[in-house]
């Protein structure tokens, strides 16, 4: 392999910020994670606050919602608007006592990835952290990560992805499995377009050797359960099963965001659009209560979205809002 190649980095006990007034609380949620996590602990907001701008290696944060000086939404607040990418993009995670839906909706508004209630146990907690943190690496590591992968000799380091047969083989075997024990399931379409610097339109398909690149970077950024396909020479898609779609849909920015920072074709004049349709099996559902889908109608939405998108010059995440918005 070639020396100059170092793969995504994960660090092996990621640390975690814990914001909550209440030592017992901090104990207990510590004991929890102690040995598969680092932690840090503030007693409120404004001391978590400046812990996570002095210390660049926390990776995920949980908070308590009442706390003195700055309340958990200040806290979320001020992270979600943080001049830092770094900062901007950390998932937050709002431990509260209460899990009603107008809880779930203002802490879902304010910026939070995902909420869970104080009597959760350790197996929960453990695996809702294990899923977030899996998701949350920076958009500066996926870039380095790009980048590296590019340096790549010919045959070092690809992986084989699978074909749309497999992927379509796959995935409905997790369909299946989430409309059985009512998980979800969500569906990535990442569309890339190369287009000219300055210029909207769009110039040749991407070359061979950058594809491979991107293709890579998706199969180590997703869990090993999530399916990973090549599905034409520009198009990928990946399908992955009881996901947070909030947590998807940060990684679908980050990948995105990353091929577009990547600048690797900056010295022929050139730019990459990456567009991201999106679309999970809960989305389905709300729109039609009565209906069981097959997996090829959430991949035809995704795929509409992404080459929409692509079609418009939009380099993100194409939910059904941003399609409205396209359209």
């Amino acid at each position: 392999m070639d020396a100059s190649f170092q793969p995504l980095q994960t660090v092996l006990k990621p640390r975690i910020l814990i914001a909550d007034d209440s030592r017992i609380v901090r104990a207990a949620i510590m004991k929890q994670v102690q040995g598969i996590f680092d932690f840090s602990e503030a007693c409120d907001g404004e001391q978590a606050w400046d812990i996570l701008q002095q210390d660049s290696s926390i990776r995920m944060v949980l908070t308590d919602l009442t706390m003195p000086r700055l309340d958990g939404y200040g806290l979320l607040s001020r992270i979600r608007q943080a001049p830092d990418e770094r900062l901007r993009s950390l998932p937050v995670i709002v431990v509260s006592g209460n899990d009603g839906p107008e809880e779930r909706e203002r802490a879902q508004e304010a910026g939070a990835t995902h909420l869970i209630v104080k009597s959760v146990n350790t197996a929960q907690l453990l695996s809702q952290l294990n899923e977030l943190m899996a998701l949350s690496t920076s958009q500066h590591e996926y870039v380095q990560g790009l980048q590296n992968l590019m340096r790549l000799p010919e045959g070092v380091g690809e992986r084989e992805l699978l074909s749309p047969e497999q992927m379509f083989e796959c995935a409905r075997k997790m369909l299946q499995y989430a409309l059985r024990f009512k998980r979800n399931v969500v569906v990535l379409s990442l569309c890339i377009g190369v287009r000219n610097v300055g210029s909207p339109h769009q110039a040749p398909p991407p070359l061979a050797g950058v594809m491979k690149a991107i293709g890579d970077l998706l199969h180590a950024s997703v869990r090993e359960t999530d399916v990973v396909a090549k599905v034409s020479a520009a198009e990928f898609a990946v399908v992955s099963g009881s996901t947070n779609v909030e947590a998807a849909q940060r990684l679908a920015e980050r990948l995105s965001g990353a091929i577009v920072k990547a600048e690797i074709l900056e010295e022929q004049g050139l730019a990459f659009i990456a567009s991201c349709g999106i679309m999970s099996l809960d989305e389905f559902q709300v729109g039609h209560p009565n209906e069981i889908p097959d997996i090829e109608q959430l991949w035809n939405q995704a795929h509409t979205r992404g080459r929409l998108g692509l079609r418009n010059g939009y380099s993100g995440v194409i939910n059904r809002e941003q399609e409205r918005q396209l359209q």
